[in-house]
């Protein structure tokens, strides 16, 4: 198989994340003023209850297949029969998820109020077992991920645009939303046909796949819990108005944090192939520059949304989203943690093999979750939710990355204090910059753009003139090309 290079896979990753960015830059806000926020909750809160099913269909199927399919993608014949006892898992699960979906549907009266919504993105389920989006990641295959999402997201962009005016038009909102995953899934489909022959078949061996499998979606099931949970437990104890207010700060959290976390996972693929071929020197210096470059990302990051925040609320979802920005704030500290959690436990655990200790982490994380928004959402609403889903990251990573000595191990320490100290110089700038701007420049929007366009440069120009280790390499592979 032709392998490109990490970073192009990680620019090509990144980019594909920046588009992600883009598109609810341009939809959610025009969505959120003419769905207003309780039509906006009814939405998401049913999202947050189907989810589980997703997940339950899905079991720990992806992360386990993109491992193992990593470790013999040259093998035609072992990594077709790989995918295709993954994917026969993966539909006896989804059949009995609708089973479930169903009967809750029907025995619950404060669920069946939403029938119509369930109908709707029930069709998730599906699309998500169908898409087996895994695959493309097993063989690195970012370019088509990349153009994939641009043309999708184009189209799905056009459709908010053409048929969503009214109120009442959340259902035509769920229905853009599910038909744009099901058009990614049917396209899925048909191109990982071309790199393998994808069959339904249950053999002796596919019960060989079950144990770790389950193990992948216990920590699912622990992340979804603590990440759906405050969702849910703010529709059920106060109420949809503060879903759709939650919902926004964290649209924009999880973008942010998923275009860093884009830099990283690009390189699970390369590190579960290190680790089949006891390639241990390759892995360590991989893994250690890894840690090293998201430092340099992920403080800036951290620190521009912090000082933003409020500014970004209003200029995206408008006035009636205005108490949001105190959520989004305590979340954008949480963006540390979600990052480094990140790297512990989905790209060093897993390409180790060490995915119980992560289960661990994230069981451990989600009782600590939702113990507290229990106490803490009905006094301070999704404010608590926000401060409680910081802690649950805090707890992840700190579990994963004290339990076990060889992360340590593996990481260049004084490579990692430079980049942490070039970052802190950064963080310094962005808030002068903010504060700074912030005096001369009435527009909100004006105020925002050029906050960010000048803390990239500024931040750009002074790794430059410290020389940090990865600026000069862009600049070199820049001059090369």
């Amino acid at each position: 198989m032709r392998k490109r290079s990490v970073g192009i896979n990680a620019f090509l990753n990144v980019l594909r994340s920046i588009v992600a960015l883009i598109v609810p830059l341009i939809t959610y806000p025009y969505v959120s003023r003419v769905l207003g926020a309780e039509n906006l909750g009814k939405v998401n809160y049913v999202y947050s209850i189907i989810s589980y099913f997703i997940l339950i269909s899905g079991l720990g199927i992806s992360t386990y297949g993109i491992r193992e399919g990593a470790r013999v993608r040259d093998d035609n014949q072992k990594v077709t029969q790989l995918i295709s006892e993954c994917f026969s898992i993966a539909v006896i699960m989804t059949m009995l998820s609708y089973l479930v979906m169903i009967l809750m549907i029907f025995f619950f009266p404060s669920i069946s109020d939403y029938k119509t919504l369930f109908l709707i993105e029930g069709a998730l389920v599906l699309f998500d077992t169908i898409g087996i989006e895994w695959v493309n990641t097993v063989f690195e295959d970012y370019l088509y991920i990349t153009i994939r999402t641009i043309v999708v997201h184009i189209i799905s962009i056009l459709a908010i645009f053409v048929f969503i005016h009214e109120r009442t038009d959340y259902y035509v909102y769920a229905c853009i939303t599910v038909g744009t995953t099901g058009l990614v899934s049917i396209l899925n489909w048909f191109h990982c046909r071309k790199r393998c022959k994808l069959k339904f078949c249950v053999t002796n061996n596919t019960k060989s796949h079950i144990k770790p499998i389950l193990v992948f979606f216990a920590n699912k099931l622990a992340v979804s819990l603590y990440v759906n949970s405050d969702v849910t437990m703010i529709g059920f104890l106060i109420g949809d108005f503060n879903v759709g207010l939650y919902s926004v700060s964290v649209k924009v959290y999880t973008i942010v944090k998923s275009m860093i976390a884009a830099m990283y996972t690009v390189t699970i693929p390369r590190l579960a192939s290190k680790t089949g071929n006891n390639d241990k020197e390759g892995f360590k210096n991989l893994f250690s520059k890894l840690s090293s470059f998201m430092t340099l990302a992920v403080f800036p990051a951290m620190m521009g949304l912090c000082m933003l925040a409020p500014n970004m609320i209003l200029l995206l979802f408008g006035e009636e989203y205005a108490e949001a920005g105190n959520s989004l704030r305590i979340l954008a500290i949480g963006i540390i943690f979600a990052i480094y959690g990140g790297i512990v436990s989905t790209v060093y655990n897993v390409t180790k093999g060490l995915e119980k200790n992560s289960l661990i982490a994230t069981i451990l994380a989600a009782a600590i979750n939702i113990s507290l928004n229990v106490v803490l959402i009905p006094t301070f609403k999704e404010v608590g939710a926000a401060i409680t889903t910081v802690i649950a990251e805090l707890v992840t990573f700190l579990y994963c990355f004290l339990r076990d000595e060889e992360i340590r191990k593996t990481i260049d320490w004084k490579e990692l204090r430079s980049n942490f100290l070039h970052a802190v110089i950064g963080c310094i700038e962005i808030c002068v910059i903010v504060l700074l701007f912030k005096k001369y420049i009435n527009s909100n929007l004006i105020y925002v753009c050029t906050c960010i366009l000048t803390s990239v440069c500024v931040y750009a120009v002074t790794l430059i003139s410290v020389k940090n280790e990865f600026a000069i390499i862009l600049i070199d592979k820049m001059k090369n090309h």
